[in-house]
């Protein structure tokens, strides 16, 4: 087991050096990347933990025993900079390290502060009290399974949440959506319960404690792989730094509402840009980016598309995309470039997604589109 131990740390550490070397660095990068040095400081105390090393060093077993308390809520506070951006800020996050620093003040309490109640001893890697466990004691484990659960599903939530405001805000989510760490993350709690399971049996000599020791250490190896795997591809959301300045001045337009001529005239002249100007063409448009060739701000945008041609700003650019694509196919182009070419000059920036919107507005496959014109 010890080399599965090194295995994950050196996995780790390679992630580790594959995000320090990534050129564009953001917020949650330096967050991703304390998250996995700290998973493999906790790999490698299980291996002490395997090999004996830690039945005459509480200190060092109590350390262990703290780390959890800081993984769960940094996984948290990644996916917090990566959906907020430029608005994220530590000060708002400061409140998921308080559970960690009253664990770290209990066991302080717990080890220097021993009585003629209890003698603290361990055996095989775990703390063992001989006398009355203190009330605090208790309830250590209850508090981690508590953090270990609650923090996957508040990522949940919050990833949901992005998805819902991103169409509304690029013209292109490839990248953007989470999806990876969404379904993850589901998983992730399924496995959550697995282990929990296994660790209580093994507290119960139901089962063994080196297995249930061996169980969470695979969870964290996997949880290694995984999440730092797609977190070193992962690209800023946010790229657009005028999207995120425009954030604060648009605030001052949230309760503004545009009358039935206004926003008649202002739909007329949107559309007029986008059959004219082609914005669209552009693959990085953004929400921002095109209500400042109106004149108006990013959420009179979102509403005057929203109200007045019952789709989103994702929708609404996409669709002048593949009638882009259906105008250059029909005019023969489709002869000199490939689909997939094609399709990148109408503006979309990914094969999978053209597929998937060209199938949902037209009903047909783009290749089953241009048999169809051929004929």
């Amino acid at each position: 087991m010890s080399a599965v131990n090194f295995i994950g740390i050196g996995l780790a550490l390679f992630l580790s050096f594959l995000l320090i070397q990534k050129r564009k660095r953001g917020t949650f990068d330096y967050i991703l990347l304390t998250w996995l040095i700290l998973n493999a400081i906790l790999l490698f105390f299980y291996h002490l933990n395997f090999e004996g090393h830690t039945d005459q060093m509480v200190p060092l077993l109590i350390a262990m025993c703290l780390i959890p308390y800081l993984i769960s809520p940094l996984l948290f506070i990644y996916v917090s900079s990566l959906v907020q951006g430029n608005r994220f800020s530590w000060i708002g996050q400061l409140a998921h390290f308080v559970p960690f620093l009253f664990m770290v003040l209990s066991m302080w309490w717990f080890y220097w502060s021993p009585t003629p109640d209890y003698l603290i001893r361990v055996s095989k890697g775990y703390i063992n009290v001989k006398g009355q466990l203190p009330f605090h004691v208790k309830h250590w484990a209850l508090i981690m399974a508590f953090s270990a659960c609650m923090y996957p599903v508040l990522c949940l939530i919050k990833i949901l949440r992005h998805q819902s405001v991103i169409v509304n805000e690029f013209s292109n989510l490839q990248e953007k959506t989470l999806n990876w760490m969404k379904y993850w993350i589901v998983i992730e709690f399924v496995g959550f319960w697995i282990s929990f399971s296994i660790v209580i049996a093994g507290d119960m000599d139901m089962v063994n404690i080196m297995t249930s020791f061996k169980v969470i250490s695979g969870l964290l190896i996997t949880n290694i792989f995984v999440i730092g795997y797609f977190g070193v591809k992962q690209s800023n959301i946010f790229l657009d730094s005028k999207l995120e300045k425009n954030t604060n001045n648009d605030e001052k337009y949230r309760h503004s509402n545009l009358n039935q001529q206004e926003a008649q005239e202002l739909i007329d002249q949107l559309n007029n840009k986008m059959q004219v100007e082609k914005p669209y063409l552009n693959p990085t448009l953004s929400a921002g980016q095109l209500a400042e060739m109106i004149n108006i701000s990013k959420h009179q945008l979102s509403q005057l598309i929203n109200q007045n041609t019952s789709s989103n700003f994702y929708e609404y650019v996409n669709l002048f995309r593949v009638e882009e694509f259906k105008k250059k196919v029909m005019e023969g182009k489709a002869d000199k470039l490939s689909l997939l070419g094609l399709a990148l000059d109408c503006g979309f920036n990914s094969k999978s997604t053209f597929n998937y919107l060209f199938k949902k507005f037209e009903g047909m496959t783009p290749s089953q589109y241009k048999k169809q014109v051929a004929q």
